[in-house]
């Protein structure tokens, strides 16, 4: 099973995305700058990450979430992230 990293799981869009990616079986954890965020309920592990504007915190939340959980890819939801 291949791990991905999900950022932004807050939307809707970002839950039927989710969906689809489970049912590939795939193993999605997901971030978020909101630990209110709806798509905590959907993934298969939850971070709460700071906002994109503190970038190089943000790049070390993401490295050390990647190493943990053993992630291949990350995929971004908004564009500021990118």
């Amino acid at each position: 099973m291949i791990t991905i990293i999900r950022s932004a799981v807050g939307s809707l869009a970002s839950v039927g995305f989710i969906k689809l990616l489970k049912n590939m079986d795939f193993k999605v954890i997901g971030t978020d700058i909101s630990k209110e965020s709806i798509g905590k309920f959907f993934v298969d592990s939850f971070y709460k990450v700071p906002k994109a504007d503190k970038e190089h915190e943000v790049i070390e939340s993401y490295l050390a979430i990647a190493r943990k959980e053993m992630a291949k890819w990350i995929i971004s939801g908004p564009e500021e992230e990118i």
